[in-house]
């Protein structure tokens, strides 16, 4: 009797942990514009399996000042604002902004008669900012004036043809604790900052140059880790970039150009993940030591 009654209590407690456990996976999730609470009267936000918050979007749509049309034949949604037009189709794992294409980790559905579509990349479209608090599962945008696409700098911050520096830091103790969603948004609101938006325009050859010094450690010849190693840039932070430019030039070309001190640049860019597979905007890669960048170079 007395080892049938452990069980039951196990069995209970298991059941306990189980039941707290979904029950904190399935807590809501609420949705901010500028510090405001947007209310979804019928269907609720929430993460789908590739951890992307999947929102009902026209409410937010609507909030950030832009229209939204639904196509039923094609289960297209088209939403506008100024001159951005995005077009988002049921199942597509890519949206499309003023005629380029963005590719998505994740895909629009359509769950209790709503259109739900990945929050970050619509908003990010319409050139405002997003940031998840995991502890209270709060997403938080912040909007800007931006007319154009992907990240705008505010008018008064600096004159056409200037640069600058910009500065972010995450509220992660460890580096490594850094998801790829927060360096998104921390190189948005980076990017904002700047005049990023007046320095890319469609059409243009985009060449961005990382950090790729070299692969192992000086002292020891051991490998660097791929990523949060200190010396390179994470291919992640490149990625963010790349994705800012790509909304701004959907037509142009974008490269990624490097020139290696410590070994192969190639092989290099390839063991630090810049490659096609993880950075699909970007046109093609090229190593500086093969002819200052000819084609043939490109991996």
């Amino acid at each position: 009797m007395k080892r049938f009654s452990a069980l039951i209590t196990l069995l209970l407690f298991t059941v306990f942990i189980v039941s707290a456990a979904y029950s904190a996976e399935s807590a809501a999730i609420t949705v901010k514009l500028d510090g405001s609470v947007i209310s979804f009267p019928d269907v609720q936000p929430y993460l789908d399996s590739s951890n992307r918050t999947q929102v009902p979007i026209r409410f937010v749509s609507e909030a950030l000042k832009a229209k939204v049309e639904w196509n039923n034949p094609t289960q297209t949604d088209v939403i506008s604002k100024g001159d951005i037009e995005i077009r988002i189709t049921v199942g597509d794992k890519k949206i499309i902004v003023n005629g380029g294409t963005v590719e998505m980790d994740t895909y629009a559905r359509i769950e209790n008669d709503r259109l739900f579509v990945p929050l970050r990349y619509v908003c990010n479209a319409l050139g405002a900012d997003v940031s998840w608090d995991s502890a209270s599962r709060t997403v938080e945008i912040t909007s800007n004036a931006a007319d154009a696409p992907g990240i705008a700098a505010p008018a008064s911050v600096l004159p056409s043809g200037v640069s600058t520096v910009s500065v972010v830091k995450s509220n992660k103790a460890k580096a490594e604790d850094i998801t790829q969603e927060e360096i998104e948004s921390l190189v948005n609101t980076a990017l904002r900052q700047t005049n990023f938006n007046q320095i890319i325009k469609n059409g243009q050859t985009v060449v961005i140059k990382p950090n790729l010094v070299q692969m192992t450690v000086d002292q020891t010849n051991d490998l660097l880790e791929k990523q949060v190693n200190g010396i390179t840039t994470d291919w992640r932070v490149t990625e963010a970039v790349v994705k800012q430019a790509r909304l701004l030039n959907p037509d142009g070309k974008i490269y990624v150009l490097e020139g290696s001190s410590g070994g192969n640049t190639k092989e290099i860019m390839r063991y630090y993940n810049y490659t096609k597979e993880y950075m699909p905007e970007v046109d093609g890669f090229l190593a500086m030591e093969s002819d200052n960048g000819d084609r043939k170079s490109v991996v």
